[in-house]
């Protein structure tokens, strides 16, 4: 049994860094497999591969080396990340499905050529002033209720701010990449061109720095470079 990690298109330059990758067990046998001007990296996992998909402990390991394999490989190759749990029983089941969906593979290695994600979270901390002002209550009702009317001012104030952030995060950042797209809570991604990632990691840093000390402080986090995952669910076996 085989699962397959990754389409790219077939080219010399690619084969020559694919042969020497490796990821951790159980992804550290994994060989290039040719199918006409695609091929896929694949890692060979014995008759006992399904157990792999049975055991949490098992699957986790198979996505954690998932992705410490194509994250080092984005840094320097394209290709469209294949959902993890991509079972095949023989290299022919494997080439057949690559020959089906040619036209859509090269379609998506040609919109997201020469790209990485990166993800994104806004984070918001409370300045020690914030911290100060709501410990003052002193006694009596009026203090009391004096202390309320502040923590609700200062939420109101940490809200705006933080949308204001986000929004010119957003704005900024989106301006260096070839799509955004909203991951709800787990926060941005954003489609950025390999050659742009400094700039896009400097504006990052700029706009923390332009918000540093502020009541309610909203930071922009990075993560990254990652396989472009958030922009092939269309691709996904």
């Amino acid at each position: 049994m085989m699962t397959l990690h990754a389409i790219f298109k077939t080219s010399t330059a690619d084969q020559a860094v694919l042969k020497t990758a490796t990821g951790p067990a159980p992804l550290d046998n994994c060989f290039v497999l040719e199918a006409g001007d695609l091929m896929g990296l694949v890692a060979r996992h014995g008759d006992g591969a399904r157990a792999i998909f049975e055991d949490p402990k098992l699957v986790q390991a198979l996505a954690l080396a998932h992705n410490h394999l194509l994250s080092t490989l984005c840094e320097k190759l394209d290709f469209l990340p294949v959902q993890i749990g991509s079972l095949y029983s023989s290299e022919a089941a494997i080439v057949d499905m690559m020959d089906e969906h040619r036209t859509t593979y090269h379609a998506g290695l040609e919109r997201l050529r020469g790209c990485i994600e990166i993800a994104a979270q806004m984070q918001q901390t409370t300045s020690a002033a914030t911290t100060e002002n709501n410990a003052i209550g002193g006694r009596g009702g009026r203090a009391y209720l004096m202390a309320r009317k502040c923590k609700r001012d200062q939420r109101r104030d940490m809200a705006a701010g933080a949308a204001a952030f986000s929004a010119k995060a957003r704005e900024k950042l989106g301006a260096i990449s070839h799509e955004t797209r909203d991951l709800g809570e787990r926060g941005l991604s954003f489609l950025v061109p390999r050659q742009d990632l400094a700039t896009f990691v400097a504006t990052a840093a700029s706009l923390n720095d332009a918000a540093s000390g502020a009541t309610g402080e909203t930071n922009v986090s990075l993560t990254g470079p990652l396989p472009v995952y958030s922009y092939v669910e269309e691709l996904a076996q």
